[in-house]
Parts: structure tokens; sequence; C-alpha cells
């Protein structure tokens, strides 16, 4: 995710499991408050499954939210302006 590339002002980490017996996990990861001009959030959603030698990225996806003025203020994958 290269979080380490990107600074926000706060950033908040989740994690949710699926019901005990399911090895399935997602992880939420988003950064409000990026010191950019159109961009004021960005979120990174994770899902992995458990295998036999350890855990597998099964999907990944980036969405922001732009700030006022600049684009949709929803989460979505579509650029800001």
């Amino acid at each position: 995710m290269r979080l380490g590339e990107q600074r926000g002002a706060t950033t908040s980490l989740v994690t949710t499991e699926a019901a005990e017996g399911v090895d399935r996990a997602t992880l939420v990861a988003t950064l409000a408050g990026i010191p950019d001009d159109s961009v004021e959030s960005a979120r990174y959603v994770l899902v992995v499954t458990k295998e036999k030698d350890g855990w597998r990225l099964e999907s990944a996806a980036r969405s922001q939210r732009c700030r006022g003025g600049r684009g949709h203020v929803e989460f979505s994958a579509e650029p800001c302006v």
C-alpha cells in the first residue's frame, strides 16, 4: 500500500474477519487530511484468505474522496479534478 509514501493528518486501520472457521479477512486503511489540493482522503481495501502456507491477497482496491468543489465527496475510484 506504500502508506509511508503518502501522509494524512489521520490514519485509521481496521481489520475484520468473517465468522469463526472462515479463513478470510478484510483490511481497510484510510488516510484523511491528505496535503493535496484535490484529494482529501484515500482508502485502501484489502481482502486476504488463509491458505495452508500463509495468507494470500484475494483483492485490493483504492478509492479517494475529493475536497469540496473538486469532484465527488464519497469514496470512489474516479479521479478528482
